[in-house]
């Protein structure tokens, strides 16, 4: 089995590192904590007696030390140029000046790289605050370790008692308020939940609850949809002896990651046409009626369709398009919302940019030629017509960050349209 890349981002105090250190075990996976780069950092800078507002100092620094992260007689400890110094990076002093180190966009860029050379070959879980967002933006499974902020500031005062330091609840609580403003707040990696990370809520959870709802997502294999596989290959095989099926561009398509092909659309044969040149699996909308008759309706589903109303804003489908994606699915959408009579390009519906905006997804603008003339608008029987299927360059939301929601979401739509336009001159 293909060795996964876990990333569990959090705030201080949720108990991200014990968990993320006991999965790594139970999956025989190395271990990174983000935060150990900082406070080892810190721990180094506190030594030298560096001035902590040096940045450029303290950006060298952070270029020229030597981290390592070692499992020891069952436990994980940090070494810094050949030294253990897993205790003593763990001090009050420590805790105080860390969150100031980790604004340094400089330190932080350092540390990003030492990050991501680590998980390259997967078979790791990396914790910290911007993991699943900044660092390793791609992982196979997210998580967001989260508790209520009195229980992340009692089990701060419990470990550091446990350490001989006797510090009051009301400064730790103070310290915790204070860390999540600034983490949440830096303009380095700002703490906060990646779309497609699962939260999970250890406030009133064991360690050992905490470890099995975050194994049970982990371990949960995918379907093996072992019916559209079987249906993809033969329609593959159909579509080529009735229509000459041409497919160009399928390179373009990511192997992984949410998803969304966006398509014009001429034909009932459409769905079946991407689905059978896509090398993904995709998930698609069907109108409602397509599932009143049972044999129909559940072979649809079991092609990864679902419902959708035909009029006015259909919430639940959204909210099932929005699931898909932020599980790192791929979607069919038709950009048109309808059928063209003519063949013509229609204008474009907002929905797909309000899906990709809302869900991070890669989106691919594709064109279908020829379905219209294989089935018509209203005709009954299939005709042997040559078609043509089109996967073009891979368009990312990035460039419409600085628009409102409400204007990006025709915005992408609108420029999906246009490269679909351009496809269809060339």
């Amino acid at each position: 089995m293909r060795r996964l890349t876990v990333t569990i981002d959090g705030p201080a105090g949720a108990g991200k590192s014990t968990l993320a250190k006991l999965i790594a075990r139970r999956l025989g996976y190395s271990y990174l904590e983000s935060g150990l780069l900082y406070r080892a950092l810190t721990y180094e800078a506190l030594k030298r007696k560096i001035d902590l507002e040096d940045e450029k100092t303290l950006i060298r620094l952070a270029s020229e030390i030597k981290i390592e992260i070692k499992e020891v007689g069952g436990k994980w400890r940090i070494f810094l140029n050949g030294d253990d110094i897993s205790e003593k990076i763990k001090t009050p002093e420590v805790d105080e000046k860390v969150a100031r180190i980790g604004k340094i966009t400089g330190v932080r860029k350092e540390f990003l790289l030492f990050q991501r050379k680590m998980a390259r070959r997967g078979g790791i879980v990396v914790e910290g605050r911007d993991i699943g967002t900044v660092v390793l933006p791609r992982a196979d499974k997210k998580f967001y370790i989260d508790a209520s902020l009195e229980e992340r500031a009692n089990r701060k005062c419990k470990e550091l008692k446990e350490k001989g330091y006797e510090v009051p609840l009301s400064k730790v609580l103070r310290e915790t308020r204070e860390r999540d403003l600034a983490d949440m707040t830096r303009k380095a990696g700002p703490l906060k939940k990646a779309a497609d990370a699962i939260r999970i809520d250890t406030t009133d959870l064991t360690v050992e609850e905490e470890v099995a709802a975050v194994l049970r997502v982990i371990r949960k294999r995918r379907k093996k949809w072992i019916l559209y596989t079987i249906l993809h290959f033969i329609g593959r095989l159909l579509f080529k002896l009735l229509f000459r099926i041409e497919v160009r561009g399928r390179e373009n398509i990511p192997r992984k990651g949410p998803l969304i092909i966006a398509s014009n659309h001429l034909s009932f044969l459409d769905p079946p046409l991407v689905g059978v040149s896509s090398p993904r699996r995709l998930h698609y909308m069907a109108v409602v009626e397509t599932f009143k008759f049972f044999f129909i309706g559940n072979l649809t589903r079991r092609l990864g369709a679902f419902p959708v109303k035909r009029r006015g804003a259909d919430i639940e489908a959204t909210k099932k398009a929005l699931r898909i994606l932020r599980n790192r699915e791929a979607m069919l959408i038709f950009i048109e919302g309808t059928r063209s009579p003519s063949g013509e390009l229609l204008e474009p519906k907002p929905g797909a940019g309000m899906l990709a905006y809302r869900s991070e997804a890669t989106i691919i603008p594709a064109l279908i030629v020829g379905s219209h003339r294989a089935l018509p608008f209203k005709g009954r029987f299939i005709r042997p017509r040559k078609i043509k299927v089109s996967f073009g360059r891979p368009l990312t939301i990035e460039r419409f960050s600085h628009l409102r929601p409400k204007e990006v979401y025709r915005a992408i739509s609108s420029e999906i349209m246009n490269r679909i336009r351009e496809m269809q001159r060339e």
